[in-house]
């Protein structure tokens, strides 16, 4: 049995996901399709699109609706494993500028993260 390859893919944006959207009404289109990673994943039959990341949460969601609905069903989970990853934007919360506090895009960020322990599935 050929082996599934696991891709994921970092950045939901217009190369990432919607630029099929754009170029699919062209005379010509079928030269380019699929032309966003995404797509591009999705097409091949023995790759599974597993992991989709984005610093823009609705871009995430858009992207596991469209490439992600169909595929990750039924997955049979028992054990999850759950931590979390800390980092910063632009500088660390105790360094951020007093005129910055507060802002969104600055200081500490927290990633929370779940794996199945048996498929490694995030």
């Amino acid at each position: 049995m050929p082996e599934t390859y696991k891709a994921c893919l970092i950045g939901c944006g217009r190369m990432g996901t919607t630029i099929d959207d754009e170029i699919r009404d062209r005379p010509d289109s079928f030269r380019w399709l699929p032309y966003s990673h995404a797509a591009a994943c999705a097409a091949v039959e023995r790759l599974a699109l597993v992991a989709v990341a984005d610093v823009v949460a609705e871009k995430v969601q858009a992207a596991c609706d469209r490439y992600q609905r169909e595929t990750l069903v039924n997955l049979g989970c028992r054990r999850i494993q759950c931590d979390e990853i800390w980092s910063f934007v632009y500088a660390k919360e105790k360094n951020v500028p007093a005129e910055k506090r507060g802002t969104f895009g600055y200081g500490d960020v927290w990633t929370w993260t779940g794996m199945d322990a048996d498929t490694k599935l995030m």
